[in-house]
Protein backbone atom coordinates (compact mmCIF):
# COMPACT_ATOMS: atom_id res chain seq x y z
CA UNK A 1 0.00 0.00 0.00
CA UNK A 2 1.81 3.56 -0.95
CA UNK A 3 1.44 6.66 0.99
CA UNK A 4 -1.82 7.99 -0.96
CA UNK A 5 -3.73 4.53 -0.62
CA UNK A 6 -2.99 4.71 3.42
CA UNK A 7 -3.96 8.79 3.57
CA UNK A 8 -7.41 7.60 1.97
CA UNK A 9 -7.83 4.35 3.68
CA UNK A 10 -7.12 6.52 7.47
CA UNK A 11 -9.20 9.85 6.04
CA UNK A 12 -12.15 7.57 5.74
CA UNK A 13 -11.90 5.58 9.14
CA UNK A 14 -12.16 8.75 10.50
CA UNK A 15 -15.11 10.23 8.71
CA UNK A 16 -17.07 6.80 10.07
CA UNK A 17 -15.61 8.01 13.36
CA UNK A 18 -17.03 11.48 12.85
CA UNK A 19 -20.42 10.31 10.81
CA UNK A 20 -20.66 7.76 14.41
CA UNK A 21 -20.08 10.73 17.19
CA UNK A 22 -22.95 12.83 14.65
CA UNK A 23 -25.38 10.06 15.27
CA UNK A 24 -24.82 10.03 18.75
CA UNK A 25 -25.02 13.36 19.23
CA UNK A 26 -27.93 13.74 16.96
CA UNK A 27 -30.12 11.32 18.87
CA UNK A 28 -29.79 12.76 21.56
CA UNK A 29 -30.78 16.11 20.57
CA UNK A 30 -33.72 14.57 19.24
CA UNK A 31 -34.56 13.00 22.65
CA UNK A 32 -34.18 16.28 23.97
CA UNK A 33 -36.59 17.51 21.60
CA UNK A 34 -39.43 14.98 22.32
CA UNK A 35 -38.70 15.42 26.47
CA UNK A 36 -39.59 19.17 26.01
CA UNK A 37 -42.48 19.64 23.65
CA UNK A 38 -44.03 16.19 25.56
CA UNK A 39 -46.86 18.40 26.51
CA UNK A 40 -48.01 20.66 22.94
CA UNK A 41 -46.58 17.75 20.88
CA UNK A 42 -50.59 16.56 20.38
CA UNK A 43 -51.98 20.54 19.89
CA UNK A 44 -49.58 20.50 17.45
CA UNK A 45 -49.59 17.51 15.83
CA UNK A 46 -53.49 17.70 15.82
CA UNK A 47 -52.94 20.73 13.24
CA UNK A 48 -50.97 18.49 11.15
CA UNK A 49 -53.34 15.04 11.01
CA UNK A 50 -56.14 17.77 10.08
CA UNK A 51 -54.27 19.11 7.13
CA UNK A 52 -53.09 16.06 5.49
CA UNK A 53 -55.92 14.08 6.67
CA UNK A 54 -53.73 11.55 8.46
CA UNK A 55 -56.53 10.63 11.34
CA UNK A 56 -58.88 8.92 8.74
CA UNK A 57 -56.01 6.77 7.08
CA UNK A 58 -55.01 6.00 11.24
CA UNK A 59 -57.98 4.58 11.90
CA UNK A 60 -58.44 2.97 8.90
CA UNK A 61 -55.62 0.98 9.43
CA UNK A 62 -55.50 -0.37 13.11
CA UNK A 63 -59.32 -0.92 12.71
CA UNK A 64 -57.07 -4.40 11.38
CA UNK A 65 -54.98 -4.50 14.18
CA UNK A 66 -55.75 -7.62 16.22
CA UNK A 67 -55.04 -9.86 19.28
CA UNK A 68 -52.11 -8.76 21.57
CA UNK A 69 -50.53 -5.24 19.54
CA UNK A 70 -47.11 -3.77 20.77
CA UNK A 71 -46.57 0.17 19.60
CA UNK A 72 -43.04 0.91 19.62
CA UNK A 73 -42.52 4.40 19.54
CA UNK A 74 -46.04 5.42 21.41
CA UNK A 75 -44.94 8.71 22.33
CA UNK A 76 -48.25 10.61 23.88
CA UNK A 77 -50.31 7.78 22.90
CA UNK A 78 -52.15 9.34 19.78
CA UNK A 79 -52.83 6.23 18.61
CA UNK A 80 -54.48 4.67 21.86
CA UNK A 81 -58.28 5.72 21.26
CA UNK A 82 -58.00 3.84 17.76
CA UNK A 83 -56.70 1.05 19.05
CA UNK A 84 -58.95 0.73 21.83
CA UNK A 85 -62.18 1.16 19.48
CA UNK A 86 -60.32 -1.73 16.99
CA UNK A 87 -62.73 -4.78 17.68
CA UNK A 88 -59.74 -7.39 17.60
CA UNK A 89 -57.31 -5.77 19.81
CA UNK A 90 -57.19 -7.77 22.97
CA UNK A 91 -54.40 -5.85 24.62
CA UNK A 92 -51.97 -2.98 23.62
CA UNK A 93 -48.42 -2.16 25.07
CA UNK A 94 -46.92 1.24 24.57
CA UNK A 95 -43.11 1.46 24.51
CA UNK A 96 -41.42 4.67 24.46
CA UNK A 97 -38.09 6.13 25.46
CA UNK A 98 -39.12 9.52 26.57
CA UNK A 99 -40.14 10.09 29.94
CA UNK A 100 -42.23 13.19 29.36
CA UNK A 101 -43.88 11.32 26.40
CA UNK A 102 -44.55 8.37 28.98
CA UNK A 103 -45.79 10.95 31.43
CA UNK A 104 -49.11 12.35 28.95
CA UNK A 105 -49.23 8.71 27.68
CA UNK A 106 -50.09 7.59 30.94
CA UNK A 107 -52.36 10.06 31.67
CA UNK A 108 -54.39 8.95 28.78
CA UNK A 109 -54.38 5.26 29.14
CA UNK A 110 -56.64 5.83 32.93
CA UNK A 111 -59.61 6.64 30.37
CA UNK A 112 -59.14 2.84 28.33
CA UNK A 113 -59.97 0.50 31.23
CA UNK A 114 -61.99 -1.82 28.69
CA UNK A 115 -58.38 -2.53 26.96
CA UNK A 116 -55.81 -4.49 28.72
CA UNK A 117 -53.00 -1.92 28.08
CA UNK A 118 -49.08 -1.75 29.34
CA UNK A 119 -46.77 0.64 29.24
CA UNK A 120 -42.96 0.97 29.14
CA UNK A 121 -39.62 3.61 29.01
CA UNK A 122 -37.95 0.06 27.82
CA UNK A 123 -38.14 -1.97 25.07
CA UNK A 124 -37.11 -5.00 26.63
CA UNK A 125 -39.22 -4.76 29.54
CA UNK A 126 -42.24 -3.73 27.48
CA UNK A 127 -41.78 -7.29 25.13
CA UNK A 128 -41.77 -9.49 28.39
CA UNK A 129 -45.05 -10.19 30.44
CA UNK A 130 -44.64 -11.13 33.64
Amino acid sequence: MNWVSASLVNQKREQKREIQVLRVCSEKRRLKIFDLSAETYDSRENFFEWLTRIKSQRKKLFSKARGRVLEIGAGTGRNLEVLKSAPGVTSLTCVDTSGPMCEVLASKIGAFSSTEIEMSRNVSKGMHRA
